[in-house]
């Protein structure tokens, strides 16, 4: 591994944005620091920790210099959320790759030096890995939801590279920190973050994966997400929830501009149904018929060739393209009986 020095660039940025995550920013930082034969940089962009985030992550990187660049941005005494923590670490990085990291999870640095490789050899704007979860609770590992989609993209095979014109299935993965931007093209076409919203990756994520002109999925797992955190810091008012209206609308919209492909179209169109009943199911009663019925409104833009597409695709979820049919149809009391049963 290649020794830095405050002027050099690097291979990969990892920007991990972080915020009261003391008890599991150590499983974090060694994870990444593992990277064999490729040479990296960690950015701890912390997002007002009152803990000792920043100090434990300190410790540990102090054996690690001058190996590995490390650098921890501090975000001020008020916290500004995940977005603006990304944005604050993406800034100061130096790799010709970067990926975002969020403190409490941890990732195979083998596979993400893999991706980078790969992405070099291949010139692909990006690689999608997949993601493995873990109950906190349970102590067990499972697969996302993305797994069958990414298997029906790759067929069988260990890796492809690909975009969203011969691969709409694309834009119906989960937004995810599973994954490589190159830097010029995620300053270019991807950048920034949302700051305003406690949604900030799904934006994000709809225009990496349209604006693409390559790229790559392995089949590797190279992220693991701990799920169902019970100490996980919850300051956000349930209103905050309503910002998905705001993001459906800017997805939408956003996707219309760059999609031609009807097919790709609903892809996203499950994506985000799956979205709203996950954030219709968490609203309080006394939010959710609002919400409902905004949604429904915003249906009303969604074009109709997306609509059709996914009622005539066989291999969608059949609870969402029910969702769907209800949005479309304005049928507000099923929809919130719907949510009631919990996210699918």
């Amino acid at each position: 591994m290649a020794v830095m020095n405050e002027n050099s660039t690097c291979d990969i940025s990892y920007v991990v944005p972080c915020h009261n995550v003391e008890p599991y920013i150590a499983d974090c930082i060694n994870s990444l620091a593992c990277a064999p034969d490729i040479s990296i940089e960690i950015i701890l962009s912390d997002d007002a920790s009152s803990d000792g985030t920043t100090e434990v992550a300190r410790r540990i990187a102090a054996d690690f210099s001058p190996n590995i660049g490390f650098s921890v941005i501090d975000g001020g005494s008020r916290r500004k959320g995940p977005g603006h923590a990304r944005n604050l670490g993406v800034a100061n990085a130096r790799g010709r790759f970067v990926a975002f990291i969020d403190g409490d999870d941890w990732i195979s640095a083998a596979t993400f030096a893999n991706m980078v490789r790969l992405c070099d050899r291949l010139r692909a704007d990006m690689g999608c890995m997949r993601t493995l979860l873990h109950s906190h609770y349970r102590g067990w590992f499972h697969a996302t939801n993305d797994h069958l989609l990414s298997d029906r993209i790759l067929n069988g095979r260990q890796f492809l590279l690909t975009n969203i014109s011969n691969a709409p299935a694309l834009s119906g993965l989960e937004p995810s920190c599973n994954r490589v931007f190159r830097r010029e093209f995620y300053d270019s076409l991807v950048a920034p973050f949302p700051e305003a919203t406690c949604f900030e990756d799904v934006a994000t994520h709809f225009r990496s994966i349209f604006r693409a002109s390559r790229v790559l999925l392995t089949q590797e797992t190279g992220y693991y997400h701990r799920n169902d955190r019970s100490d996980k810091p919850r300051d956000r008012d349930d209103r905050d929830l309503l910002q998905a209206i705001g993001v459906f609308r800017d997805v939408v919209g956003q996707v219309s501009c760059d999609c031609n492909n009807p097919l790709a179209g609903a892809y996203a169109i499950q994506r985000l149904v799956m979205f709203l009943i996950r954030t219709t199911s968490a609203l309080p009663f006394s939010l959710r018929n609002d919400f409902i019925d905004q949604i429904v409104r915003e249906f009303e833009k969604v074009p109709t060739t997306w609509v059709d597409a996914l009622m005539r695709e066989g291999s969608f979820n059949d609870e969402c393209a029910k969702a769907v049919k209800l949005y479309v149809n304005g049928e507000r009391g099923a929809l919130a009986l719907l949510a009631g049963a919990g996210p699918f």
